[in-house]
């Protein structure tokens, strides 16, 4: 369905295979395309989670099912992605957990986020990507890249047949 506010005006999926577009991307055709697939990616990703687990798995990442690898007060900051929510968290080389964490606390907003990465090893929040990542993936990555493995893929418009 097309509906303006679209969880802040935000395009995402919801289970199994609903597909929520903001009303104003119909406005430009070439970009409704390009989102439709990046949404239909994410719908393949909820339908064949354990696939993509491996997927990003065999590119580094580790996904993690213990959430308390990340403490308390950084996880209750994390803006909840319906896309990502049923394989949330995943590190980077086993080490490096990205969160989309609020700017502001008090009046979070779905679009004012910053992506900070939790270091398991060290038991400390990095402000930039590591380097490993940026290695891996290129300098020009965005924030919504980097919040999740499946967001990285889906941006990517790499789709498995």
């Amino acid at each position: 369905p097309s509906h303006d506010t679209a969880d802040g005006g935000m395009p995402h999926t919801r289970s199994p295979n609903m597909i929520c577009i903001p009303a104003y991307y119909s406005e430009n055709l070439e970009k409704l395309k390009t989102l439709l697939h990046h949404e239909m990616t994410h719908i393949q990703q909820r339908n064949n989670t354990d696939e993509w687990i491996k997927r990003v798995e065999k590119e580094g990442w580790m996904h993690i099912e213990d959430e308390y690898k990340i403490p308390h007060e950084y996880r209750r900051r994390c803006r909840f992605n319906p896309d990502t929510l049923y394989a949330r968290w995943f590190a980077w080389e086993g080490r490096y957990i990205p969160l989309p964490l609020y700017i502001r606390e008090d009046t979070p907003k779905l679009r004012d986020v910053l992506i900070r990465w939790w270091d398991i090893r060290e038991e400390r929040l990095l402000t930039e990507p590591p380097t490993s990542f940026l290695r891996r993936y290129g300098e020009t990555t965005t924030a919504a890249e980097q919040e999740h493995p499946f967001e990285l893929v889906a941006y990517r418009a790499e789709i498995i047949s």
